[in-house]
């Protein structure tokens, strides 16, 4: 188990990954630690051609070879990644087990279990959708050992805390991909997003942009281009988002709540811009534009469409979490939400902390205010 120091140091290494891909390994053998797994992977799954591509894979040797070379067709999300919600936090033994009312083999009958968790001294571990796209999906599977202590609701927890933060720097990351190697897979990611995305570095260079950012920049309404920089128009909002964007690259955790959203437009124009830093700690081996944050650009009108699911799935929301949210936000309160639902309002005051945990928000404003602006909404 980590403290609250510690976790928000992997958090930051976390974000470190997206300028520089190759610390990938380090930060999945932190998150085995913080964990107590023994394995950790990450893969890339293409369920239609049942083939899996791993991207980091840390572990005993004997155990990381033999699932590579053997072992990696039998991996349970090739099967079950159709069923997998994105962002949800699943245990490997339910996949393998009774899996949305369909039966299949228990996890100890498994091809898996018998020849490469048992062989191993392996036991049970989680698995996550951290991207689901239709033909590709990008998954994370941290495997316990067997003699490993039982696992405890706070183990959850304290992993379901760090899932949404690898999915922002996985996601981000593709998009810095884009700027190499134009696939078509990275491009669908990009594409459809209806926030205009900025990864910039700390002096404000702009490093790379989806369409809809590149459309913003054109038309100069908000933001422009001087000299390969982001210049923003309004003085006050270009004083707080430079400010921002030198915060997060060393001080992240200087940047609380509302600091993030930064009115940007005009009683005619009203956009928000929030800037989700990127890259912490060990600076002498940063290069001087090596990306510090992220900016998010989007349309704050009360009208904006909430993307609930979307928002759900990009801050590991669980069904019950997203459907609450989406009413906090417009507004509903939590005796009208516990009628609704047919439950206690205590239930859903521990489903409101658990929401505002993992999205940092404090109350139903800013849930809002996060809702609309930072939303991964498709066009």
């Amino acid at each position: 188990m980590l403290d609250t120091t510690r976790l928000s140091a992997l958090i930051g290494h976390i974000y470190d990954c997206v300028p520089d891909p190759a610390r990938w390994d380090d930060v999945m053998e932190a998150l085995c630690r913080a964990t107590e797994s023994e394995v950790g992977i990450i893969s890339i799954i293409a369920p239609q051609q049942r083939k899996l591509h791993f991207g980091s894979v840390v572990g005993p040797g004997a155990a990381t070879e033999s699932l590579k070379g053997n072992h990696a067709q039998h991996m349970p999300a090739l099967d079950m990644l159709p069923d997998m919600r994105e962002g949800q936090l699943y245990r490997i033994s339910d996949m393998t087990g009774p899996f949305d009312g369909r039966e299949k083999e228990t996890f100890e009958d498994s091809v898996l279990y018998r020849e490469w968790h048992r062989k191993h001294g392996l036991s049970d571990g989680y698995c996550v959708a951290l991207c689901k796209l239709p033909e590709e999906a990008i998954c994370l599977d941290l495997v316990l050992g067997a003699d490993r202590r039982p696992v405890t609701l706070e183990d959850r927890r304290q992993l379901s805390t760090l899932v949404p933060h690898i999915q922002r720097a996985g996601k981000v990351g593709m998009m810095l991909n884009t700027i190499e190697h134009q696939t078509d897979v990275m491009q669908q990611v990009t594409n459809q997003m209806a926030n205009g995305v900025l990864i910039v570095s700390r002096n404000m260079r702009i490093l790379a942009v989806n369409p809809l950012a590149e459309q913003m920049l054109m038309e100069g309404t908000l933001i422009r281009s001087l000299r390969g920089r982001l210049a923003v128009n309004n003085p006050a909002a270009a004083a707080r988002i430079e400010q921002d964007v030198k915060l997060s690259s060393f001080m992240e955790d200087r940047l609380q709540g509302a600091s993030f959203s930064i009115p940007l437009g005009d009683s005619f124009n009203p956009s928000i811009a929030r800037v989700i830093p990127l890259a912490r700690r060990d600076l002498d081996r940063r290069l001087v534009n090596t990306a510090a944050a992220a900016i998010f650009i989007a349309d704050s009108k009360p009208n904006a469409d909430l993307a609930s699911d979307a928002f759900g799935a990009l801050y590991a929301l669980t069904l019950t979490e997203g459907r609450i949210a989406r009413l906090t936000a417009s507004g509903i309160g939590r005796a009208s939400i516990a009628q609704m639902f047919g439950i206690k309002e205590s239930t859903v005051k521990s489903h409101l902390e658990s929401i505002y945990g993992k999205t940092g928000t404090s109350g139903q404003m800013a849930l809002s205010i996060l809702m609309r602006t930072l939303s991964p909404s498709l066009r």
